[in-house]
């Protein structure tokens, strides 16, 4: 009978069922949206690139361990990374919720053995703490998880970067993205403004991109044509730019799924950070 007991203390259960081939992002709380699949698509692609594994796992209930352990033990079960150089990542978040037991969400990233020197814990305790918690504490679940990774694979990479994380905030998600682009528009728009007003004044430049019959027979620069002008090339530009930032992400996308790429077995030491909201 105590040997029975012994036994079934050793004899615990996994903490999630084994990982599948091509699958590096497991939402079991739902609480991600449309870029799951994506993020997915981008961690088979750079781990196929770099061999440097990372797991994104959210899940309702933390089974009584806390964060750390759940991700370390996590991490060493599906063996992410890989078993030569311990080269895992573990994303692991629980959502806050009503629940009086679990209600608190946790957030961790784990790293490897592997990585600890590339990712060292201060700089997982600065992703957890500047990217993931504003994020999470406002549900955007994908924008905590996108900005994480991003930072993560290009600090596996060897691109220790602090001002990846010191000019980061939350309003990102809010309206920096927005910000952004309306600079870069106003630096189009005056560029386009000096190069049109500059090639009405002087019609005789054939080569001008601009009607130089804008200017009038009477030494009036023609404002309609000069705003006709930067219209069209402005409308040119932005297809240009939308063009090319859609090519990108469709690349991306499409070339992850393909050839059954798993976790190969790495283990994980202890290193990495965490938080509560």
């Amino acid at each position: 009978m105590f040997m029975a007991m012994i036994m079934a203390m050793n004899a615990r259960a996994a903490l999630l069922p084994p990982p599948e081939p091509d699958r590096f992002v497991y939402d079991y709380a739902g609480v991600m949206g449309g870029d799951a699949r994506r993020i997915n698509n981008e961690l088979v692609n750079f781990s196929k690139e770099t061999s440097n594994q990372i797991a994104v796992v959210t899940v309702t209930s933390l089974q009584g361990l806390d964060p750390a352990e759940f991700a370390y033990t996590l991490g060493d079960e599906w063996g992410v990374g890989s078993q030569a150089d311990d080269n895992g990542v573990v994303v692991l978040i629980k959502p806050k919720t009503d629940d009086t037991a679990e209600g608190k969400g946790q957030v961790f990233i784990a790293t490897g053995r592997g990585l600890e020197g590339a990712i060292p814990d201060a700089y997982c305790d600065e992703i957890v703490r500047r990217q993931m918690m504003p994020r999470l504490k406002q549900n955007d679940y994908d924008g905590a998880v996108n900005v994480a990774i991003a930072t993560l694979m290009k600090a596996s990479r060897g691109e220790y970067d602090r001002s990846l994380i010191e000019h980061d905030n939350s309003d990102d998600k809010k309206g920096g993205g927005g910000l952004e682009l309306i600079l870069l528009l106003a630096l189009i728009f005056g560029g386009i403004f000096v190069f049109a007003l500059l090639g009405n004044i002087h019609p005789r430049n054939k080569a001008s991109a601009l009607d130089s019959r804008t200017l009038s027979s009477h030494g009036v620069i023609d404002w309609n044509g000069v705003f006709r002008d930067m219209g069209s090339i402005t409308l040119n530009l932005l297809l240009m730019l939308l063009s090319s930032r859609g090519g990108s992400g469709g690349s991306s996308r499409s070339s992850g799924s393909s050839g059954g790429h798993s976790f190969g077995g790495g283990s994980f030491g202890g290193g990495g950070a965490g938080g509560s909201w």
